[in-house]
């Protein structure tokens, strides 16, 4: 049996949001990729808090393309990166429950030492973004998920694509102070 403990780590006063570390892959997080963790996890927060005040705009409909390139204006220490998301998808077919990897069309951040922040993660209902790791040996179950695709960047760098993270982007210094 495999055990997992994790330490949560509280980054505000009023412990609204709280970011989880799962101790196995925690030596190979650094403290930049912390840090850039808990400027992301705020800027979630923030959009979250004032969502009603981004989609009054019913044109602009934000998803991880358009969020990641607006995040990455505001730190330009993450770079967004297109491809996809080779994660597992579970198929129920006659009552056999099979994986099988789903590749999707996706955005994600890249921090300077190869760790992948995802503030929109694929197939996941949360608020909080994920850190997968980059190094040690449990990184092609961490950041080897995401891979890297021109044509996937080249088919959704739209002027559409850069017009929403350009809003977006206002937004995100508007209400991060």
């Amino acid at each position: 049996m495999v055990e997992v403990s994790c330490i949560v780590v509280n980054f505000q006063r009023k412990n609204l949001t709280r970011m989880v570390y799962n101790h196995s892959t925690l030596t190979h997080v650094t403290k930049l990729d912390k840090h850039l963790m808990v400027e992301v996890t705020k800027i979630i927060k923030a959009l979250f808090d004032h969502n009603h005040s981004i989609t009054s705009d019913r044109r602009l409909n934000f998803d991880c393309h358009s969020i990641c390139r607006a995040i990455s204006l505001y730190l330009p220490a993450l770079v967004t990166i297109d491809g996809s998301y080779a994660g597992y998808k579970h198929i129920t077919r006659k009552g056999v429950l099979r994986m099988r990897p789903c590749y999707s069309r996706h955005s994600w951040l890249l921090t300077p030492d190869r760790a992948v922040i995802d503030p929109h993660p694929v197939g996941v209902i949360t608020l909080a973004p994920l850190l997968a790791i980059g190094q040690g040996k449990d990184a092609p179950f961490g950041s080897g998920l995401y891979i890297p695709d021109m044509r996937i960047h080249k088919s959704v760098s739209t002027r559409e694509m850069r017009k929403k993270s350009r809003a977006l982007f206002r937004f995100i210094k508007k209400v991060i102070t």
